[in-house]
């Protein structure tokens, strides 16, 4: 090869090396952070699985590949995210929300707008959700202070809110409540176009806008006190729901006390306080709300790791049977990678058609296979996933 030859063909050479992008590629675009501390996780009806971790966002639907949105400096913590509860859409619009922050999840990517609940003679309204049949989000808090001369003391109207346009739109309901029980989160949930409302009292109302309410106060046969029941499903004719003594400045909730449930046709109210569960160890409370299936409420509590013991759970899932009335619990044994004292469990979901549960951990997110007991990291289970493809 002559100089002049070999001149042309070493411009060539490097003008094509220097026209390379270089990639740094995760197995079928998965990242990372599914590896790596996982703080928030929750499965969906429909299967769809959103996690959060101060790396990014992950939200995977049924039959997709996945997104991964990820932001300089994220911090779940900035936003409230550890309280935040999450409603799917039909269209697979993903609403978050808190007391502090509106957070909205697309295809598109991830937003958070502030919103503000009223603090009420120095104390914060818990502010509770929902979702529409229609798929609006909902939000019902308490109005300023109004003197009722009825009852010679001041009370507050609850607020029922509908986000439109990145923004709450308010109007003031009939029902009332005492300062005392603005602390109690207020809680709606629907059949059909009836909604049922529970703040300490239970009302019905005819639903088709936040306008205009006409609510009917329902009264549980054998209840004499206040109702607390929050994260509300209607099942079966019966309003599901749970205690929990809830601070408002708390960075996660717990300390879910009983599962409640009332009857609409019979009127009866029954609430099972976890002391008087069969065969547990849970004391007074558990942790982790997880979701309903069918008739049951579950739950989970979280068990202490013990490293001079050969036989370690890290922790149990608690199922309440509300018509029935009947306690059972399952044991998430410490096995493979759950066998180390040093993971620790952040959060847990579960995807109640195939019984597999999901948890949140500080190595990464793992599923838990409650028919064999086994663990997966769920990282590797996509990865098997997209070689079958």
């Amino acid at each position: 090869m002559n100089k002049s030859v070999f001149s042309i063909f070493l411009i060539s050479t490097i003008i094509f090396l220097s026209c390379q992008k270089e990639e740094i590629l995760e197995p079928f675009d998965y990242p990372g952070l599914l590896a790596n501390s996982v703080e928030r996780v929750e499965i969906f009806d429909d299967g769809t699985i959103l996690t959060l971790s101060n790396e990014g966002i992950f939200f995977k639907r049924p039959m997709s590949s996945g997104n991964t949105f990820r932001e300089n400096n994220f911090q779940l913590s900035s936003y409230d995210a550890y309280r935040m509860r999450f409603f799917l859409t039909e269209s697979g619009k993903i609403y978050g929300v808190n007391n502090q922050y509106v957070m909205v999840i697309d295809n598109g990517g991830f937003n958070f707008y502030t919103q503000n609940v009223l603090t009420l003679n120095g104390y914060l309204s818990s502010a509770g959700f929902g979702l529409t049949p229609d798929d609006k989000l909902l939000r019902l808090d308490y109005s300023t202070e109004k003197y009722d001369s009825a009852s010679n003391s001041y009370v507050y109207h609850l607020r029922i809110s509908e986000w439109e346009n990145e923004k709450w739109y308010s109007e003031e309901t009939e029902i009332i409540s005492a300062l005392s029980s603005t602390d109690k989160t207020p809680s709606i949930v629907f059949d059909n176009n009836t909604a049922y409302i529970v703040t300490t009292k239970i009302y019905e109302a005819d639903f088709d806008e936040i306008y205009n309410l006409d609510p009917e106060e329902l009264v549980p046969v054998n209840s004499a006190y206040d109702i607390v029941m929050n994260e509300l499903r209607f099942y079966n004719k019966t309003i599901m729901g749970f205690g929990q003594s809830v601070n408002p400045f708390d960075s996660y909730p717990r300390n879910i006390y009983s599962s409640s449930s009332v009857s609409i046709t019979s009127g009866r109210f029954s609430s099972e306080d976890f002391s008087n569960c069969a065969d547990s160890d849970f004391g007074l409370s558990v942790d982790d709300f997880i979701g309903y299936h069918e008739e049951n409420s579950i739950f989970f509590q979280e068990e202490s790791y013990n490293w001079f013991s050969s036989n370690n759970t890290r922790g149990d899932l608690v199922f309440f049977d509300m018509l029935k009335g009947k306690c059972e619990s399952q044991s998430i044994l410490a096995i493979n990678d759950f066998d180390d004292g040093s993971l620790s469990i952040n959060d847990v979901s579960m995807d109640f058609k195939s019984d597999i549960l999901y948890l949140a951990t500080n190595s990464g997110l793992y599923m838990y296979d409650l028919s064999t007991n086994l663990p997966t990291r769920y990282l590797d289970y996509l990865i098997d996933e997209g070689k079958d493809e």
